[in-house]
């Protein structure tokens, strides 16, 4: 019975929203084919729902050949044949367009059952509708191609495709246009891009509003063009997450335009009430700030789990706190346990600080401090995650430098993989590119592979693909054995990690 509910219900889903849902569709016999497939399947007869959905979809039935995919897929069934269900997959998105709608959505974040992120396929239910003229249909192909360049090298086929879509007034197609001329490694072109992203945001793309604001304030242009961005970040702040953020921080740090707390807190609660905890302690570090009694309770109250869940920004918060007395007694024995808890992410700014406030403190002080610092760890150690974050984010920032902390990419890696070994998979990119950077071509392509493994559900991999064919067309014999030899060593420690942080 429990096999029987997980096929039902998956042929049930399809047909309730691609069909009954759809008074189009009344009438059409897909009522009486989905009373005769429970019928069949509650008898347990198989074999002749078999027959009967084959018949109905060589007729051209969609819907018939989108069951007969499900039950091919199914082991319960005595009829697991993946082959057959690739098969009638396929079919079913050739012969009804609203289940090639629900296939391409799948498809794209390679998480069809059975097609998983087949590209030929993809492309083969894009390509008739953007030859047929629909903009939709070639904007989606032209992103498709952009986003493979083992298909379109030359990007040639994604401009074709996205500028027929966007002479046809497509604000998808000018968003990803816009985003291609953005970049220096691509279309290079920034007026280009510009004037793209103006047009896409007038037809009220927030992606595109979201894109030309960071360009006008990254290019530190007129003070009319700060007041376009700003005023396009607050349009599309309603769905682009990311615009709150980026809003809250401009407010906070003052650098393009001038500094307010208020609209600073403003957005930060804003950020912090669609993704609680992501921006926590900046909201936390604006109350501080605001110097009120009010406002620095409620900032030590967000401050504390954060501090007993490794988050070093907020231990150093707390460290401020009780050395300058915000909202609690003055006392620099609790501000030194917390600059020791912070500077285990080992920025300058936190070491020196620690060591700053080390050399303040009598004996007795640090005895007390000593004893309050293992009184922690014993209650609040350091969780999985917690390290793998903070590894993860040590090596993000000696992978660009500044004057306080030197580029060192060979470190950053050892912090990557230890971050991976911590269950963060979402190092993986990172480590692949840093690696070839470092001329590192067998681990390259190790974290290239699984890469594509492994977070392709979540973003494209076509980029890694690419580099991943690439760097395998040009190993010798021993460096494949070492990719291999590698790769099986990695997939090993992956598959007894557990993951962290998705």
């Amino acid at each position: 019975m429990e096999q029987y509910l997980v096929v039902a219900l998956a042929i049930a889903f399809i047909i309730y929203i691609f069909y009954f849902h759809d008074k189009s569709n009344t009438g059409n016999g897909l009522e009486d084919l989905s009373r005769e497939i429970s019928r069949l399947m509650e008898r347990g007869e198989y074999s002749a729902l078999e027959v009967m959905l084959t018949e109905k979809a060589q007729q051209g039935s969609g819907f018939a050949a989108q069951a007969l995919g499900e039950l091919y897929s199914n082991d319960e069934f005595g009829m697991l044949d993946l082959e057959k269900s690739e098969h009638w997959y396929k079919r079913a998105g050739e012969l009804d367009e609203k289940i090639a709608t629900v296939q391409r959505a799948l498809l794209s974040f390679n998480a069809h059952p059975v097609l998983g992120g087949d590209k030929e396929h993809f492309e083969s239910l894009l390509m008739p509708g953007a030859e047929a003229g629909d903009a939709e249909m070639q904007a989606q192909l032209g992103a498709f191609y952009l986003r493979n360049p083992l298909k379109d090298p030359d990007n040639s086929q994604a401009l074709y495709w996205l500028e027929k879509a966007a002479a046809q007034g497509n604000a998808d197609a000018k968003t990803q246009l816009g985003i291609y001329y953005q970049s220096p490694d691509k279309g290079n072109d920034p007026d280009k891009a510009r004037q793209l992203l103006q047009e896409a945001s007038d037809g009220s793309s927030n992606v595109a509003r979201f894109e030309l604001a960071t360009q006008l304030i990254e290019e530190r242009g007129s003070s009319a063009d700060i007041n376009q961005a700003i005023l396009l970040l607050e349009a599309c702040a309603t769905e682009v997450d990311a615009a709150k953020t980026y809003l809250a921080d401009l407010y906070f740090r003052g650098q393009v335009i001038d500094r307010d707390l208020d609209k600073a807190e403003f957005w930060y609660r804003e950020a912090e009430r669609d993704n609680p905890g992501l921006t926590a302690s900046f909201l936390a570090q604006v109350l501080l700030e605001k110097k009120d009694s009010g406002s620095q309770a409620e900032a030590i109250e967000l401050l504390m789990p954060l501090a007993e869940n490794w988050v070093s920004h907020a231990q150093f918060l707390l460290a401020q706190v009780h050395e300058n007395g915000w909202g609690v007694r003055r006392h620099l024995p609790t501000a030194w346990l917390y600059y020791r808890l912070a500077a285990s992410f080992p920025i300058p700014e936190y070491v020196q600080a620690r060591d700053a406030m080390g050399e303040r403190l009598g004996q007795y002080e640090k005895t007390t401090a000593e004893e309050s610092y293992q009184d922690f760890i014993k209650r609040f150690p350091i969780s999985q995650q917690a390290q793998a974050n903070m590894d993860h984010d040590m090596a993000m920032r000696l992978l660009v430098g500044n004057s306080e902390l030197k580029q060192d990419l060979p470190q950053a890696v050892d912090l990557l993989e230890r971050a991976l070994r911590g269950g963060d998979r979402f190092v993986l990119e990172t480590l692949a590119k840093t690696c070839l950077q470092l001329e590192r071509k067998v681990d390259s392509a190790v974290w290239a592979k699984l890469y594509i493994e492994h977070q392709s559900f979540f973003f494209s991999s076509g980029e890694m693909e690419a580099m991943l064919d690439s760097l395998l067309q040009n190993f010798s014999e021993s460096e494949e054995a070492l990719y291999q030899e590698r790769l099986a060593y990695w997939e090993e420690v992956m598959g007894n990690t557990p993951v962290t942080g998705e």
